[in-house]
């Protein structure tokens, strides 16, 4: 039996998830896919939540926050060697009457050895292109899904990464590619600075800007957003321009009311409409007037989600 070992470094997004997958089937490994396909009570992770499980012990995910994932990983290591999907439940209504959830309720999952490799990269493909994604899963195996969920069949949906355009100079630059990559964004950046570029491209995609609105054909979809962090404010107008003609959910810049007043003054002598003026946000973050780059990192991260949520919940 070989040791359990959880790869930290693997993100909760199933385009990460997903791509553990791909990366074993490449090394001719196999691998069991675990979702929460039902939830009695609460839980500490939502339906649909996965955990990768790779023949050498190796595993990303978690599908409890750790409590009962030991007990996971043996099972879907055993579904591995017997080729067998199965569904076990684990917390209340449970068999397993020596394993508890500590929040009480029961999570119902399902194992599904050696999921399709072209599925897998199907599925990954569409979602590095930006597309949302749906798949079925069964005791039969994972597929496309093409169709309602019907019984025993379980349909999840899943949409791109949030990504995090970046465009700005110095310190604040900097901290927002750290305090993000830590947070599992994808990352873009854009700086005029050679060395903030080549500081940036430790967190993602960086490019250098070599002049005032140099970014041309700026795209952003629905799951974007981008953030200008310069305190030079003549570099802003043409990029804003191009941002807010995106469908980024966010747009936000750096700097103070009386700075964001002559932001908004600038653009209007632009052309810029007043609807696009109003999707602008400044001063950025859920706490005004941060001074400390990596605190402003984190409130205006925190406001980018909350804006992505309630974006989500309003449809």
């Amino acid at each position: 039996m070989p040791n359990f070992k959880q790869i930290n470094n693997i993100g909760e997004h199933a385009v990460d998830q997903f791509g553990f997958i791909d990366q074993c089937h490449q090394k001719n490994l196999k691998t069991a896919l675990v979702t929460i396909v039902g939830i009695i009570g609460r839980a500490s992770r939502k339906l649909g939540a996965h955990m990768v499980v790779c023949e050498d012990g190796t595993y990303a995910g978690s599908v409890s926050s750790g409590c009962i994932d030991g007990n996971v990983v043996a099972m879907a290591l055993d579904a591995i060697e017997t080729g067998q999907s199965k569904r076990v439940q684990f917390g209340e209504g449970s068999p397993f009457v020596d394993v508890k959830l500590p929040c009480g309720g029961g999570v119902d999952l399902l194992i599904l050895p050696m999921p399709d490799a072209d599925v897998v990269r199907n599925f990954l493909d569409q979602l590095m292109r930006r597309e949302t994604v749906s798949l079925e899963l069964s005791e039969a195996g994972i597929s496309l899904a093409v169709c309602e969920p019907r019984d025993e069949i379980f349909q999840f949906t899943y949409e791109p990464k949030i990504r995090l355009c970046l465009a700005g100079r110095g310190l604040e630059l900097l901290q927002f590619c750290r305090t993000a990559a830590a947070a599992d964004f994808e990352i873009i950046s854009y700086t005029p600075d050679g060395a903030d570029r080549d500081a940036c491209a430790a967190f993602g995609k960086a490019f250098q800007l070599s002049a005032i609105g140099d970014v041309n054909n700026l795209k952003a979809d629905q799951w974007t957003a981008i953030i200008l962090l310069f305190h030079e404010h003549e570099w802003e107008p043409p990029l804003l321009e191009q941002a807010l003609a995106t469908d980024a959910f966010y747009v936000g810049a750096l700097g103070s009311k009386v700075t964001h007043e002559a932001r908004i003054e600038a653009l209007k002598l632009r052309g810029v409409d007043q609807s696009s003026l109003d999707r602008l946000r400044g001063p950025i973050g859920l706490v005004p007037s941060m001074r400390n780059a990596s605190m402003l990192a984190i409130s205006t991260l925190a406001e980018i989600i909350d804006h992505f949520q309630r974006r989500r919940s309003n449809g």
